[in-house]
């Protein structure tokens, strides 16, 4: 008798200001915007135009993104990327697999790399002019016990870097004091976040 495997999935929504479906609608609402700018455009311009709505819709796939990780009853954990609802990356958090904990931007990030090179990273911090958030203590410690494993590449260093934000979050501990927080990463240059 085959019996289907128990997953429990814990989604890691990106922490970003506003959702995603906010931001999709902002990139529709251009597009339409551009589309009747293009009905009057001379046919000269409309090529350039054109290209206008394309780079708003990549955009908007790009911030429709989020994270998940996959705790199976047996075997070991993944940690993914859903893009519009729907798995685009997904790395088993077994042998061979790299885990890092990166900033860049004012955002720090779980990234995990498979032998094969397949990434998929979640966020775990970001402090920026516009948005002050960070993942709750379960959360960390979920992704703690996941990334862990002592057969998975600094997972066991980057899961007590996890644990000890998950402890200083559980007491109210400021984001801009947190362990993660000296790993954000320069503001982007030219740009004021």
């Amino acid at each position: 008798m085959w019996h289907a495997a128990v997953v429990t999935r814990l989604p890691l929504p990106r922490l970003r200001s506003g959702s995603w479906a906010r931001w999709v609608g902002a990139a529709v609402a251009a597009v339409v915007v551009v589309s009747g700018a293009l009905w009057f455009a001379p046919p000269e311009q409309r090529l350039g135009a054109l290209l206008v709505p394309l780079v708003l819709a990549l955009v908007a796939l790009e911030v429709a993104q989020d994270g998940y990780l996959d705790t199976p009853a047996s075997g070991g954990p993944a940690l993914g990327q859903r893009r519009l609802g729907r798995s685009v990356r997904r790395v088993q958090l077994t042998g061979g697999t790299r885990v890092n904990v990166v900033g860049a931007h004012g955002t720090v990030h779980l990234v995990a790399v498979s032998p094969t090179g397949e990434r998929a990273a979640v966020d775990l911090l970001v402090t920026t002019l516009h948005t002050r958030a960070g993942r709750g203590p379960d959360v960390l410690r979920a992704l703690a016990d996941a990334v862990g494993r002592p057969e998975v590449e600094d997972g066991p260093r980057i899961a007590s870097l996890l644990r000890a934000q998950a402890e200083h979050v559980a007491v109210d501990g400021d984001l801009e004091s947190s362990p993660l927080a000296g790993r954000r990463g320069p503001p982007a240059p030219g740009l004021r976040f």
